[in-house]
């Protein structure tokens, strides 16, 4: 019984989804939009560049940190950390592995040992403090089920990702039309194509299809296996992000339903997979076509020079560590 209401609730979803990109009715452009940091133990200097981003941009953006204090091992080094952000005024939300797991008791039925296909039920996830760490759609979606609904659009970043160009145009310049597609190099979800609304999903670095590469690729629970056992799964980095209201709220409705993978595959896979529009490293022309690089920048005279460099123009680079 509990899987046949399981499937029936999938089946609603779909054809939900289905009937709003069919729908005739006008839509209003959105013209709400949050800007939502992963953070957990951020530099001064992050912080500095996350108030000038802030400072940046226009009213109809929010900008959001969400703030894993599962490392802080006492009341006081909780304090401390979050009136750090408070220093620097900004908006936080809060959360520890605990919540995690309070709001998704299906994250339990997650363990699997990397790349193997033995499932255990020791708490050795639970040990490590794997949840936030891996399974960042659930803590995205902790500040969405009581914060996300004001918003059409969420962008996702990590605090210590930057930018050689101008962040605020990067960010402002997907509204509520995407480029034309002469100008955008586009790799659109693989059972679809539709440019005639705005993505549901953007990811800035492009995607691959999940293999015995990837060290990841069996930590899923039993819900998601029923789902996407035996079909392509898509996998990429998660520096920068922007996802719709529908897809954050076909996310949720998933979670709910104990459909749990670790992130950097979760919103890929379920994105192609569904009848919403998805451009995986298409950014162009406000990204270099190769972009996302993976560097570290010790200090911000390093950094400075760098961004100088014209071969690095108008790129994004991860990460800052100062």
């Amino acid at each position: 019984m509990a899987l046949f209401l399981f499937g029936i609730a999938l089946l609603f979803m779909y054809i939900t989804v289905h009937r709003y990109n069919n729908c005739l009715a006008i839509k209003l452009p959105p013209d709400r939009f949050a800007v939502v940091y992963r953070s957990h133990s951020p530099t001064h200097a992050m912080l500095e560049r996350v108030v000038k981003l802030k400072n940046d941009l226009p009213p109809n953006y929010d900008l959001i940190m969400s703030v894993d204090l599962t490392s802080q091992n006492s009341e006081a080094e909780r304090k401390r950390l979050l009136d750090m952000y408070a220093a620097y005024n900004l908006n936080v939300t809060s959360y520890d592995e605990d919540d995690m797991v309070a709001a998704f008791p299906h994250l339990h039925d997650a363990i699997f040992f990397p790349n193997g296909t033995e499932k255990s039920k020791s708490p050795r996830f639970y040990e490590m403090h794997l949840f936030p760490w891996g399974f960042h759609t659930e803590a995205i979606m902790l500040w969405w089920m009581k914060h996300g609904a004001q918003y059409d659009y969420v962008w996702i970043l990590e605090d210590d990702m930057s930018y050689t160009g101008n962040m605020k145009q990067l960010l402002t310049s997907f509204g509520d039309t995407n480029p034309p597609e002469t100008e955008f190099s586009i790799i659109d979800s693989p059972i679809r194509s539709n440019h005639t609304q705005p993505y549901d999903f953007i990811s800035a670095k492009p995607w691959r299809v999940t293999g015995d590469w990837w060290i990841w690729m069996n930590v899923y629970t039993d819900q998601f296996d029923a789902l996407y056992s035996g079909r392509q799964r898509f996998v990429s980095a998660e520096h920068v992000q922007r996802m719709s209201r529908r897809f954050l709220e076909q996310l949720y409705t998933l979670t709910t339903l104990g459909v749990h993978m670790w992130s950097e595959e979760f919103p890929n896979t379920v994105c192609a997979r569904m009848p919403l529009t998805c451009n995986f490293g298409s950014l162009h022309p406000y990204i270099r076509k190769n972009y996302g690089i993976r560097m570290a920048l010790a200090n911000k005279e390093e950094w400075e020079e760098f961004r100088k460099m014209s071969e690095h123009k108008n790129e994004l680079v991860h990460s800052l560590k100062f």
